[in-house]
């Protein structure tokens, strides 16, 4: 498998979600003293602020709403030309209000194109296997029932 862009390099905060997310499994860091969610990784609650600080992954559902996006229309790397416009966007999690996270907007069908984005679209998390070791987080939008 070939890919030619910017993977990320996992580090002791993170390597849980991305190692979860080859999977195709979304977590996210939770804090055993006061459950609070964290994303991105911290090393301390910024909850409870336990000088005993324990965290755990823990699997979300992946289901959020779309809280604000924008579109990148230039590519500062020249991998990424051909994928203009790009769509990223800021998603809230359901799990907790206010547990954000960034990820590229992508349609929900391989052969689909995106539809208009709104405040609180409802969107999912969907996965790219961009190498053998690395998949990245994409959300897509949940088509109306």
């Amino acid at each position: 498998m070939s890919y030619d862009k910017p993977i990320p390099i996992p580090d002791t905060l993170s390597e849980g979600h991305w190692a979860a997310a080859r999977s195709g499994v979304l977590t996210v860091q939770r804090c055993l003293h006061c459950s609070h969610y964290a994303h991105p990784p911290e090393p301390l609650c910024r909850v409870c602020r336990s000088l005993d600080a324990r965290f755990e992954w823990q699997k979300v559902s992946g289901e959020g709403r779309l809280k604000s996006w924008t579109f990148l229309r230039n590519a500062m790397i020249p991998a990424f030309n051909d994928e203009l416009p790009i769509a990223i966007g800021v998603v809230e999690l359901r799990e907790q209000a206010g547990l954000l996270m960034l990820g590229r907007i992508v349609p929900a069908n391989a052969i689909g194109s995106l539809p208009p984005l709104s405040p609180g679209m409802p969107v999912t998390a969907k996965f790219e296997h961009v190498t053998a070791t690395v998949s990245l987080v994409r959300f897509a939008p949940v088509a109306a029932a």
